[in-house]
């Protein structure tokens, strides 16, 4: 618990996680615990802040990392970048913890916490701009399959704000109507519509297209 002097933000590797073991010993060969407590605590120096951050994003990357990730991060300790998912996924994870602390913080840490919330903020948006691979979108293609299905969906509770569209060098895809912020839900699909392998499998109607079906 947070006092009067002390702001910290709690980060712990769940003992759920499949790769707990791995992932423990990543953490100690960096010279942190599966349960690591980092305190705010304003400084003179004027990088306090991003010193903290480095800290926190140190755990929480490995906290993150998936089964591939992990493999290569076993291969050599030394790397801090593991894939931009890892790095979102790590950032997220930050900003959720900063929200959770500010619901029950006391007043005089809230400033301190927001600062840093803005400063993973501005991580997340950088990441994003120096990431940013702009495709050129094929406007000859027809996508009007997959339009039908989409209106179906809307039709059936499904919400979206992404759209069909061919890129060019990748093929079909979806991409944003519009700018998304952090925390904006992209895709919502209700469980009673989701069309699965197995429920294709088992189906007694025939399927006569060669294509691969357009499964969300």
């Amino acid at each position: 618990m947070d006092t009067d002097e002390e702001c910290s933000i709690f980060l712990q590797l769940s003992e759920n996680d499949p790769f707990f073991d791995e992932k423990k010993k990543l953490l100690r060969c960096k010279g942190f615990n599966p349960k690591e407590r980092i305190y705010l605590r304003c400084s003179s120096e004027p990088h306090w802040m991003n010193d903290t951050v480095k800290t926190l994003l140190q755990i929480a990357r490995i906290i993150q990392l998936n089964e591939l990730e992990l493999y290569f991060a076993e291969e050599d300790a030394s790397v801090e970048f593991y894939s931009s998912r890892n790095e979102l996924e790590a950032l997220n994870s930050i900003i959720l913890l900063t929200d959770k602390s500010l619901s029950s913080c006391q007043h005089s840490h809230t400033n301190m916490l927001q600062g840093l919330r803005q400063t993973i903020l501005d991580l997340i948006s950088d990441f994003g701009d120096q990431n940013n691979l702009k495709g050129v979108l094929e406007k000859y293609h027809s996508c009007e399959k997959e339009e039908h299905l989409i209106k179906w969906g809307k039709s059936h509770g499904a919400k979206t704000q992404l759209k069909i569209a061919y890129v060019e060098g990748a093929g079909r895809g979806m991409i944003a109507e519009k700018d998304l912020k952090v925390g904006d839900i992209a895709l919502e699909i209700p469980v009673s519509i989701i069309i699965s392998e197995e429920l294709v499998l088992e189906t007694d109607m025939e399927i006569q297209s060669t294509s691969p079906p357009f499964i969300f």
